[in-house]
């Protein structure tokens, strides 16, 4: 009778020390959270160097919020990105940012795409995110430029043309330069405006250019000459225009875009003849 008694308190003995001696390995019940927004859905190509044949795709910036997880600290989640571009998910660097183009999503060719991104704990528990669909487009158009011409009762004056403005639009990648090329009737000649650096290279000096009895046959003389004018957005201006003189005066004005678009030719955007100061 008293062994039956005691060998059952011996075994529950056993089986306890075993329980304690064997590690638990518990599944995490809960999956990574968070939230995923994009900057932007639309994007134009850019150009590598200036190399046509190399597109860049402008950057799609990813801000992640809102993170965590139950038992994995964010830092140790495992962050996978997918351009929907068929290439399936990369690892990247978490947490990520735009400066180290961890949280940067560029394309190399034109199309709409379906983004997602994954987080997966330490446990093998993953989260895929679906982000906005974002559109990639070719950017094969030069900048629109006009030539803000002054009031009709200043048109005629030397005076409101000293300074010339503008407007440089590009729906694409955006403006990059303006150049403008001024040229002026003197009698029977035509003159073009120059802006050169000093000999020393410090500061520059603005003079006019002797040129021919046509305007065509001194713009292509003078077209290497070329004023750059100060871009702010999308507007332009030049610099102060020295020596203005009564006579027929020629605006002519050539912008680039970031892919290296450009009108053809350097078009003439105002002529007119200057009266009175």
């Amino acid at each position: 009778m008293k062994l039956r008694r005691v060998l059952p308190m011996v075994l529950a003995g056993a089986l306890l020390a075993l329980e304690a001696a064997t590690p638990s390995y518990a599944a995490e019940p809960g999956h990574p959270t968070g939230t995923f927004t994009l900057d932007r859905t639309t994007a134009y190509m850019r150009v590598i160097d200036g190399d046509q044949s190399r597109p860049y795709g402008e950057d799609f910036r990813i801000t992640p919020s809102g993170v965590s997880d139950e038992e994995t600290a964010p830092e140790d989640l495992v962050f996978e990105v997918s351009l929907g571009d068929g290439s399936g998910f990369t690892e990247r660097p978490f947490p990520c940012s735009a400066e180290n183009r961890a949280c940067v999503m560029s394309y190399g060719e034109p199309g709409t795409f379906a983004p997602q991104v994954r987080l997966t704990d330490q446990d093998g528990q993953s989260t895929t995110f679906d982000l906005p669909g974002v559109r990639v487009i070719r950017d094969t158009t030069p900048p629109v430029v006009r030539v803000t011409r002054p009031r009709p009762r200043l048109l005629h004056r030397i005076s409101a043309w000293r300074v010339i403005r503008g407007t440089a639009i590009d729906q694409g990648v955006g403006t990059a330069n303006v150049e403008v090329e001024v040229l002026q009737k003197r009698r029977t000649r035509w003159w073009c405006y120059d802006l050169v650096p000093d000999s020393d290279g410090q500061g520059a000096h603005r003079r006019w250019v002797r040129g021919l009895r046509t305007e065509a046959a001194t713009f292509a003389k003078c077209q290497p000459v070329s004023h750059i004018a100060t871009l702010d957005g999308n507007r332009w201006r030049t610099a102060w225009i020295k020596g203005l003189t009564r006579g027929p005066l020629v605006v002519r004005v050539n912008a680039m875009d970031a892919n290296f678009w450009q009108p053809k030719g350097v078009p003439r955007y105002a002529w007119v003849r200057l009266t009175r100061r």
